[in-house]
């Protein structure tokens, strides 16, 4: 017997679907490695609050509280997202190779899980890794490979299949290993994000639709109670993490299901026709109506072919719906102002979108050669799409501009463009200009009113600061950023006493915070008040050992007091808290030390 061509033993190999899945997702989104900060919410949960994530110890810390809600945004209790940011940090610090390098490798994990999945489903081969392929260089996968923040989405989705793989393994074996197992990762689910709330409804329809199970079954009672014991312990853990949280603007009501319904139609447009991506999602009519179209077609499709996988391509179809219904039910409060939706959170419909292709791929003879040529055209036009829209994410100035080019209404896209440090520190010019363009699109919103003034103030433009700093205490009377934004200028136009009135009321409304404290110290200080100088300044250090500024503010008064033991002892605290000292000014002290 002839033996095969060794081509052909690879190409038929169980693992080549792995392979080149890995392979092509390897190909698309290398060169994001090397992404820096888009300052769109990664610079919040990795670069200014690093010290949170740093060290390992903090993995306990990431269950027992909420540092969504601690430094981020109120609402979520998302432990585990937050466990794969600690790992993380552990290997590249704040250099985001590694966290970029984990996000493709979440992204891998979840095409083979799928590849895995549709196996056990017993779809052929060839059409799962059709499937498997579309999935994997998806332009509409881009963001939450390309942009940090998403992974919540690529490490949910990972936990779900899983869990669905287990799923399908306990209906079919029965045995209760595979239950436990599907249970416990489904509840990593949950830790990871609210999305997997979702997964009973589809695991349910999986044990009826498809593998016909009775609900008086044994298997039937097992699961739900399971799901029902990890639902009940999820939302019992999240509701004591969240209890008098504030949800910052962020809306969860009926309301917002409905004005929320014309994502689906975008989403479906999008997953056929991905043309209108933006990393800053606003509406699209053309995203709309193709929409419509599509899932139109997909009904008509429905109506018309009915074959013996018409259970399997309705559980897909349901796949792709029921994962876009959490995020209908939350609206943002500014969204008129801000995006929409973002694209990542269509990441596990997206999925379900691979299943139902590789199932309707069955209809057409995919071996013929002219399938085959239309198939790799599409492949390599996807590719090359996503290609250029990870591009999208390579730093702060890409993201924030391109948000502003296709979202030009967006209020929000132009104050992100003024916040990043290309812009903010070295085009002034420019950065004024978002920011004077946001208010025009936004005029009621404090920070953008609050950064303006601060741009001005830094200006020394003290009466245009005093003006804009003045409509944002006004807009948010409670911020005691704001306040303490004002008491500056009114410090350097000399008016201490309202300065120090201002700088009062922001230390009431946060006496954890050591800045109005230092500011207070060096109004006295000014006026000649010392000891009353000396006194806030050490009131700054009990709050805060680390400040740095306090440190230097209390060396400066020593040493304008000849008390150079005391000001050589905080300059050095100074230094070692992150303040860059003149080895001069060291060497003076030391000096004078030494000369008594």
């Amino acid at each position: 017997m002839a033996e095969k061509p060794q081509g052909s033993c690879i190409l038929q190999s169980k693992w080549f679907p792995y392979f080149i899945v890995t392979s092509i997702i390897v190909l698309v989104y290398a060169r994001t490695i090397w992404f820096d900060y888009t300052y769109s919410d990664d610079d919040q949960l990795i670069l200014k609050h690093f010290d949170e994530i740093s060290n390992l110890s903090a993995l306990k810390g990431a269950f027992l509280n909420t540092f969504f809600n601690k430094y981020f945004v109120a609402g979520f209790y998302r432990p585990l997202l937050v466990v794969s940011f600690i790992l993380d940090a552990q290997i590249s610090q704040t250099n985001l190779w590694m966290f970029h390098v984990t996000n493709i490798l979440y992204h891998i994990l979840a095409c083979c899980m799928l590849i895995g999945l549709m196996r056990q489903m017993r779809i052929p081969k060839n059409n799962i890794l059709i499937g498997a392929l579309i999935f994997s260089v998806h332009p509409l996968a881009s963001q939450a490979v390309s942009w940090i923040p998403g992974r919540n989405d690529t490490l949910v989705a990972l936990f779900i299949i899983i869990s669905l793989r287990f799923l399908v393994a306990y209906l079919e074996e029965q045995k209760h290993i595979y239950l436990t197992a599907h249970l416990f990762v489904f509840f990593c689910a949950l830790l990871t994000k609210e999305t997997a709330a979702i997964m009973p409804v589809i695991g349910a329809f999986y044990l009826y639709g498809i593998h016909r199970k009775s609900f008086k079954s044994k298997q039937s009672y097992f699961l739900l109670a399971g799901w029902i014991v990890c639902l009940f312990v999820w939302m019992l853990l999240r509701s004591k993490m969240l209890a008098g949280q504030n949800t910052n603007g962020i809306e969860y009501s009926f309301h917002a299901f409905i004005y929320n319904m014309r994502m689906l139609p975008e989403i479906a447009g999008k997953i056929v026709v991905p043309l209108t991506l933006s990393p800053y999602t606003t509406y699209s009519a053309f995203s709309t109506y193709l929409g419509t179209l599509v899932i139109i077609i997909a009904v008509l499709y429905f109506v018309m072919r009915r074959d013996e996988w018409v259970r399997e391509k309705t559980f897909a179809a349901f796949w792709i719906v029921i994962f876009l219904i959490p995020g209908l039910a939350l609206l943002l409060s500014d969204s008129v102002y801000k995006y929409d939706y973002l694209e990542h959170r269509a990441y596990l419909s997206l999925a379900g979108f691979a299943i139902f292709v590789a199932l309707i791929s069955r209809d057409f003879n995919i071996n013929k050669k002219s399938w085959k040529q239309l198939f790799v055209v599409v492949l390599f036009s996807l590719s090359l799409m996503s290609y250029y829209y990870s591009g999208f994410f390579a730093n702060g100035s890409t993201y924030w501009e391109r948000a502003v080019e296709k979202s030009p209404n967006a209020a929000y896209a132009y104050f992100g463009l003024a916040n990043i440090p290309e812009t903010n520190e070295t085009d002034i010019n420019q950065t004024e200009k978002c920011y004077r363009k946001a208010l025009q699109l936004y005029p009621g919103n404090a920070i953008f009113h609050n950064n303006l003034g601060t741009l001005l103030l830094r200006q020394n433009r003290l009466a245009s600061a005093e003006i804009e700093l003045l409509k944002a205490n006004t807009l948010d009377s409670l911020n005691p950023l704001y306040l303490n934004n004002l008491g500056v200028v009114y410090g350097k136009q000399k008016n201490f006493d309202k300065a120090v009135e201002i700088y009062s009321k922001a230390h009431k409304l946060k006496p954890y915070d050591h800045v109005p404290l230092i500011n207070l110290g060096y109004c006295a200080y000014l006026k000649g008040e010392d000891r009353l100088a000396e006194d806030y300044y050490k009131q700054a250090l009990a709050v805060n050992p680390k400040a740095g500024d306090a440190c230097l503010k209390l060396s400066v008064l020593y040493d304008k007091e000849l008390r150079f033991k005391e000001s050589l002892y905080f300059v050095n605290k100074a230094s070692e808290n992150g303040i860059t000292i003149n080895p001069r000014i060291i060497t003076e002290l030391e000096n004078r030390i030494n000369h008594r």
